[in-house]
This record gives structure tokens, sequence and C-alpha cells, in this order.
């Protein structure tokens, strides 16, 4: 499902990155990716020196983030499909809503 008409997420995620790459860009005189690379070095420096979080970031950068299950709460049972109804649409038949369902 996508999202909403009108949704700017995915705007307000571009201008973020933007920013950073402009901000890494001013700390390295001018290439964002020289800050990228220093930033990179000191999460390897951290996970050799034994840091889980950076041992994680590597380990989902390099193989993925691992699946996560689709549900509530920890301790709820996922979320399960109950119901899949098949709705016949007759453009030349509009019934008091606009759409009648087969039964």
């Amino acid at each position: 499902m996508g999202a909403p008409v009108g949704n700017q997420n995915a705007k307000t995620g571009r201008e973020w990155r933007e920013a950073l790459r402009r901000a890494m860009a001013h700390k390295a005189g001018g290439d964002y990716r020289d800050t990228l690379l220093l930033i990179a070095t000191s999460v390897v420096d951290k996970a050799l020196e034994g840091e889980k979080d950076a041992w994680q970031e590597i380990a989902n950068r390099e193989d993925g983030k691992p699946a996560q299950p689709i549900g509530g709460a920890d301790d709820l049972p996922p979320i399960a499909l109950t119901r899949i109804e098949e709705v016949i649409v007759d453009p030349a038949d509009r019934g008091s809503e606009g759409v009648q369902a087969a039964s």
C-alpha cells in the first residue's frame, strides 16, 4: 500500500540527506565522501574495540537488516489475515452506494 496522496515524507528524507551531505562536505573541504570515509573508519574502529552497535551497523550494511515480523507488541501473536473478499463492480449498475458486492 502506497502513501496517501499529498504525502511529503520522501521529499523530507531527501532534504535531510542533502543537508547531511552539505555538512559533511563543509567539514571535508568540499567532498562529503571524505567525511563519510572518516565516519565509516570510526565505525570499524569501534567494532574492533568490541562495541556491539558498531558490529550491528556493519552487519546490517553488509548482509541487510533482519526481517521484521508483522504484528503488534512483542508478546502478542502476529496479526493474521482472517478474510479475503472479492467485489465485482458493474459500472452500468450504480446502487445506493455506487458499488455492489457479489454474494
